[in-house]
């Protein structure tokens, strides 16, 4: 009876649900009056990094155990069509995206993209904290109002948070540009964000195309190429959106030697992944996410690495280079044996591969 007793309990320890993030899966109501903030995960199914978000960082028992303490946490497929109000209402362009809601209902900051446990850790104990936040630094820029960074700050916090066009952030990068002199380098920098808002108002590119051909700084070339790259995707001009990309891609190419390698080759990354989704310029994306990994610095992070391979993989994939593809996964494999993402895009070209036979 004993052994019977003994062998029940052990079978009840090993079948024990594993800890984890208490996610919500009542009907969806983001505003719960109490001192805990709402965070919203909005991701996607076959989003890469927002599996990681899972299956890595959300594992972590030190972001379990603050995530249940200080948040109401939700899960949104955001390529669900039942999930597309929400979506829109909180103007995901991309994912994993975090958002963060008062009792209020109202969005105190965002982040976005995937981060390991510490450094998630690190930003989620800011926002509980109320610094850097969109309420913060609407604080910091009233208090000291003749301080043009005080509101290039909040203007970038609502670039992140709302759509462009929105009233509040043209107001704000209007007040900037009128404190700066003509003569200041910030001003370029503030004039694109100008524009772009502008662009998204009037829903006509045009103007902001021909601004393009006046910018002196590249970062703020960058800026503007991102602009159109997001405006052609929301508006569902797949072509013009493909040909921005490139362009900015080729712009990265021909700016390499002054660019930090990593930021290079995040670039290429990215671009040769949209254009897999898009199914546009691939061979140009195959030699570009090529370029990309051969000046990745010899010390950079394996998952870093393991990513951009994936892509050259997933590029021979759409290509119909399913041997080729089978090759470069196995490397992203072997650099990250335990990454299921990897496992399973092994198994999707094997399936091509023999399609093919």
């Amino acid at each position: 009876m004993k052994n019977v007793v003994f062998l029940l309990i052990f079978l009840g320890l090993f079948c024990q649900k594993k800890p984890g993030i208490l996610w919500i899966d009542a009907s969806w109501d983001p505003v719960i009056r109490d001192e805990k903030l709402t965070m919203i995960d909005f991701w996607g199914t076959t989003c890469q990094p927002c599996h990681r978000l899972f299956d890595e960082t959300f594992q972590n028992p030190d972001i379990i155990a603050y995530a249940n303490t200080h948040f109401h946490a939700y899960k949104i497929d955001v390529w669900l069509e039942e999930n597309a109000d929400i979506k829109e209402k909180y103007h995901v362009n991309g994912v994993p995206t975090l958002v963060f809601l008062n009792e209020e209902g109202q969005e105190v900051d965002r982040l976005v993209g995937f981060r390991p446990a510490e450094k998630m850790l690190s930003e989620w104990q800011r926002i509980v904290a109320d610094s850097g936040t969109y309420p913060a630094l609407k604080r910091e820029a009233l208090h000291d109002s003749l301080n043009p960074d005080k509101w290039i700050r909040l203007g970038e916090k609502l670039n992140a948070m709302r759509s462009r066009g929105d009233d509040e952030g043209m107001l704000v990068w209007e007040r900037t540009k009128n404190l700066l002199p003509e003569t200041d380098p910030r001003r370029e920098y503030v004039m694109v964000q100008l524009a772009v808002h502008n662009m998204w108002k009037t829903q006509d590119p045009s103007e902001f195309e021909k601004m393009l051909n006046t910018l002196v700084q590249f970062p703020n070339t960058k800026v503007a190429m991102t602009a159109l790259i997001q405006y052609a995707r929301k508006t569902g001009q797949s072509a013009l959106e493909g040909a921005y990309e490139k362009l900015l891609a080729d712009i990265y190419v021909k700016k390499q030697k002054e660019l930090d390698p990593t930021d290079f080759a995040s670039r290429m990354n990215a671009y040769a992944w949209r254009m897999t989704q898009l199914e546009m310029n691939l061979s140009d994306a195959l030699e570009k996410i090529k370029l990309g990994i051969s000046v990745l610095p010899v010390g950079a992070d394996p998952d870093v690495r393991a990513g951009l391979i994936d892509t050259e993989a997933e590029v021979l994939w759409k290509l119909g280079q399913p041997e080729a593809a089978i090759e470069m996964i196995e490397k992203s494999i072997a650099l990250e044996p335990e990454n299921k993402y990897y496992r399973e895009q092994k198994k999707k070209f094997y399936t091509q591969r023999d399609l093919y036979r």
